[in-house]
C-alpha cells in the first residue's frame, strides 16, 4: 500500500537483470502497455486509435476480459500482444497477490522499449470515480528507471503527486492542465491533446531537450529508494515494512530482493 512500492519493485528488477531498455535506437513514437481493460481504458485506446497511434507504435491489449460494455468507435478491439505478450502488466498491490513470479512484470518489452521514445500511460482508476484512487504503479516507474520520458494519465493530480516526490515534469513539451481537470472524459480530451502535439515533433530533438530531466528522474528515483521513502509526504519506511516486502517475494517462490536486502543492512 505504499504510494512508492512500485518503484522499490522496479528497481529491484534492475538490480536483478543489469538491464536498462532506454530509448536509443529511437523509430517510433511510443510504447504503451495494457492490460487490464477498464473502462477508463477502453476510453484511452479507443482515442490512440483515433489519432492513429495504434498500429505503428507498439501498443499492447492483452487481455479481452472486458469489465464494461463500453462501445468501441475508432479500435477494433481485438488482441494486440508486442514481445511482453505472456508477462502479466499489474494495475494494483492486490493483483500482485495472485502472480507467483511477480517481477515478471516488472520486466518492460525491450524492443519496445529500445525503439521508442514516449511511453504513454493509463494509470490504474476506480472503476466507480475515477478520481478517489490515486495510483503511481509499474506503468510510470518502468519509464522512469529506464530513463525514457513519459505522459501519465490517472486520477486528478497524479503528475502533481510526482512532483510532490520531487520528480521534475517535461513541461517544455507538455501543458500539464489537464492533469487538474475534474472529471475523466474532459481529463482524456486534454491529454489525448498533448499526445498528439507530441507525436508531431522530431523524436530525436525530444529525447535531447528532456535528456537533463529524464536522467533528473532516474537519480531522483534511486535517491528516494535509497532514503527509504515510502509516500509523498515523505514517510520513511521501517525494517519491518522492508522485511514484509521481502517475504512477500519469498512466499510466492522468489527469493531474489537484493534491492530490500540492501536497505534492511543500511538499518545495522
Amino acid at each position: 500500500s505504499w504510494d512508492t512500492y512500485f518503484m522499490y519493485q522496479s528497481l529491484n528488477f534492475i538490480t536483478i537483470s543489469q538491464t536498462l531498455h532506454t530509448p536509443l535506437n529511437i523509430k517510433k513514437f511510443c510504447t504503451s502497455l495494457n492490460s487490464r481493460p477498464t473502462v477508463q481504458r477502453c476510453k484511452f485506446i479507443d482515442e490512440l486509435a483515433k489519432l492513429s497511434l495504434v498500429d505503428n507504435n507498439y501498443i499492447t491489449w492483452n487481455s479481452l476480459d472486458y469489465k464494461c460494455d463500453y462501445k468501441f468507435k475508432y479500435f477494433d478491439g481485438k488482441k494486440i500482444s508486442i514481445e511482453a505478450d505472456k508477462k502479466i502488466i499489474i494495475d494494483t498491490a492486490d493483483d500482485f497477490l495472485e502472480l507467483p513470479f511477480p517481477l515478471a512484470a516488472l520486466d518492460p518489452p525491450k524492443e519496445a522499449f529500445n525503439n521508442s521514445l514516449w511511453s504513454l500511460v493509463c494509470e490504474y482508476m476506480n472503476e466507480k470515480n475515477s478520481n478517489y484512487t490515486q495510483t503511481l504503479t509499474e506503468k510510470t516507474w518502468l519509464p522512469v528507471a529506464h530513463k525514457r520520458p513519459f505522459i501519465s494519465l490517472g486520477a486528478k493530480g497524479i503528475n502533481r503527486n510526482l512532483e510532490d516526490l520531487g520528480f521534475a515534469l517535461y513541461d517544455e513539451v507538455i501543458d500539464y492542465s489537464f492533469d487538474d481537470i475534474e472529471d475523466f472524459d474532459d481529463r482524456l480530451v486534454e491529454y489525448m491533446k498533448q499526445v498528439e502535439y507530441l507525436s508531431n515533433l522530431n523524436l530525436k530533438d525530444t529525447y535531447d531537450l528532456l535528456f537533463p530531466k529524464i536522467l533528473f528522474n532516474y537519480k531522483k528515483m534511486r535517491e528516494i529508494v535509497n532514503a527509504k521513502i515510502i509516500s509523498i509526504y515523505g514517510d520513511v519506511a521501517t525494517d519491518e515494512e522492508l522485511y514484509n516486502a521481502k517475504k512477500l517475494e519469498k512466499d510466492r517462490g522468489f527469493d531474489k530482493a537484493p534491492l530490500f536486502d540492501y536497505l534492511i543492512s543500511k538499518s545495522n
